[in-house]
C-alpha cells in the first residue's frame, strides 16, 4: 500500500480531532472540529505534527504501518532457576554467591555485594567488609 504524505501545515485551515484530547481540562470529541483559537500557533503545529489533529479531508486516511520484523519484537525468556542454597532461605542475602577474591573487588562492586546482606544502605568500606565477613562466617566459610 502506498503511503500518503500529508499536506504542509496551514494554520488558517480548520482542523478535526483524531484522538482523545483535553483543552483546559475539558475533553474534545474525536471527529469534532478543533477550536484552534484555544491554543497558540506553535501548539497547533505540535498537535498537527503529532497527528492529534488533521485537516477534515485527511481524517479517514491512516498511514499503513508494516508489522515489526520478528527480530525486533520482544520475546519473553523465562528466568533461570535460582541456585539452591543450604543456608537459611529467609535470611537476607542467603542466595547471593560471594566470590573467592571478594577482597580484591573495587569499592562500587564491594558496596553492591555488601548491600545484599543489610536492609539499610551500606555507608563505608569498613562496614561493607564487616558485613561480607559476617555473612561468610554465618555460612561456615570463614
Amino acid at each position: 500500500m502506498a503511503m500518503r504524505f500529508r499536506e504542509a501545515f496551514d494554520e488558517t485551515r480548520s482542523f478535526v480531532v483524531r484522538r482523545d484530547l483535553r483543552l483546559s481540562g475539558q475533553p474534545v470529541a474525536v471527529g469534532g472540529e478543533f477550536p484552534k483559537e484555544a491554543v497558540t500557533p506553535q501548539r497547533l503545529r505540535q498537535l498537527f505534527n503529532q497527528r492529534a489533529i488533521a485537516y477534515p479531508d485527511e481524517t479517514g486516511v491512516e498511514m499503513a504501518r508494516a508489522p515489526a520484523p520478528a527480530r525486533w519484537r520482544p520475546t519473553l525468556v523465562s528466568a533461570p532457576p535460582a541456585p539452591v542454597s543450604t543456608a537459611d532461605p529467609n535470611r537476607l542475602g542467603a542466595h547471593v554467591p560471594i566470590p573467592e577474591d571478594w577482597r580484591a573487588l573495587r569499592w562500587p562492586r564491594l558496596l553492591h555485594l555488601a548491600s545484599y546482606f543489610k536492609a539499610e544502605r551500606v555507608m563505608t568500606k569498613a562496614e561493607a567488609i564487616a558485613l561480607i565477613e559476617a555473612e561468610l562466617q554465618s555460612r561456615g566459610l570463614a
